[in-house]
């Protein structure tokens, strides 16, 4: 690997990181947002992790099944390449 593609490498990985950093700041600052506006000092928290919890399975399971079902899919696992291992 040359010099000019290691430090490529690196500025890549930096710039990766540093996003994941703002991403997962952001979150937490929005969620702690809205755990205040729930309006419950006791529950408001558990409040804010269900709804991202349901906001998680809306598009993690849900919409995946949705277009699976939609563009006609006939299984959910592929049993020919399970069977040939």
């Amino acid at each position: 690997m040359s010099p000019t593609t290691a430090s490529q490498s690196s500025a890549t990985w930096l710039s990766f990181a540093l996003l994941t950093v703002l991403c997962w700041g952001t979150y937490g600052v929005f969620l702690n947002f809205g755990s205040e506006n729930m309006h419950d000092a006791a529950n408001g928290r558990y409040k804010a992790f269900l709804f991202v919890g349901l906001a998680y399975f809306l598009v993690a399971v849900i919409a995946p099944l949705l277009l699976l079902v939609l563009r006609g899919a006939t299984g959910i696992t592929p049993s020919r390449a399970c069977r040939s291992r």
